[in-house]
């Protein structure tokens, strides 16, 4: 069995994605599939329908992507809540 040049980068975002939380295991819990299955596909024994599970795969990926890309920095943005609260603070800080 070859991976198709798809394939291989999502196993390699895989990779990248248990190194960051340190191990397979527990990026296979954050992307919803087991462990055992991602080990198998990468020997190259999985006996199940591999398109469903790279479908999953490439799904949490795309995610990862549209969040990063839309995820927009806000500064501060005073509400009344805060406000009072900010004004009980400086008032602590003059007693």
């Amino acid at each position: 069995m070859v991976f198709t040049t798809k394939q291989q980068e999502l196993l390699d975002n895989f990779d990248a994605l248990a190194e960051t939380l340190g191990s397979a295991k527990k990026a296979a819990t954050v992307i919803g599939v087991k462990d055992s299955v991602i080990s198998a596909i990468k020997s190259k024994k999985y006996p199940g329908n591999l398109d469903n599970q790279f479908a999953k795969l490439d799904e949490y990926f795309k995610t990862k992507e549209a969040a990063i890309s839309t995820y927009k920095k806000t500064e501060y943005a005073p509400t009344s809540i805060s406000e009072a609260i900010y004004e009980t603070i400086r008032t602590c800080h003059i007693i």
